[in-house]
């Protein structure tokens, strides 16, 4: 911004001074996060940003959600799992502990009551409510089994397999001993397939023991 003004001296009226002043500010904006990749690591942060100097929180409820997105490969057969929930239960030894099941073909809401059953599951038990960053393995108890209800990856009289070793890595999780979301990668060996991608998961509390 350029101010300037004139100063008039009584003593030398033919004489004008002029003061000039350059002030230049440089305003930085609020600052931003880049995304995360998305294949990656999809989190649920909560932030606090500057904006013309009133600090402004970023609710949980406002950060759009990240979706369960599966892909488990059997035979060379691919099902993409899209639909999540978990409840939690506490072991002999009072650790928390977290039951997690994804389905293709499912009903969202929870506890529906088998109004429409879903055609694949993949469901994961005995994980640890670590904190974010945190992996846990068939080491730590972990535990991971596929369902077919279909037939169209298992064949015969097969309806699931166990995966013979598993990876959990926690990316968000909610506040609490229940809490309302959680958002892990996953890989699993199945015998002639796979299990990878990334599971969102609201709570339900009819999983709950």
């Amino acid at each position: 911004m350029l101010r300037c003004w004139r100063v008039s001296s009584f003593l030398l009226p033919m004489l004008l001074v002029f003061a000039c002043s350059s002030e230049e500010t440089v305003s930085a904006g609020p600052s931003t996060t880049p995304p995360e990749d998305a294949g990656v690591d999809r989190r649920r942060p909560s932030s606090t940003a500057k904006d013309g100097g009133v600090d402004v929180e970023e609710e949980e409820a406002s950060v759009e959600p990240t979706v369960t997105e599966v892909d488990v490969t059997i035979g060379g057969v691919k099902r993409t799992l899209d639909i999540a929930q978990f409840g939690t239960e506490t072991s002999g030894s009072g650790t928390k502990l977290l039951y997690v099941e994804a389905h293709f073909d499912g009903d969202p809401a929870c506890a529906d009551g088998g109004t429409r059953g879903p055609a694949n599951t993949l469901t994961v038990g005995d994980v640890p409510r670590g904190a974010v960053g945190a992996s846990f393995t068939k080491a730590d108890g972990v535990y991971g089994t596929y369902w077919d209800f279909t037939g169209d990856q298992l064949k015969g009289d097969l309806q699931n397999v166990q995966a013979s070793a598993i990876t959990v890595t926690i990316t968000a999780i909610g506040d609490g001993d229940d809490p309302s979301f959680v958002d892990f990668d996953v890989e699993a060996t199945l015998p002639d397939g796979t299990a990878k991608g990334h599971v969102h998961a609201e709570y339900c509390s009819a999983m709950s023991r």
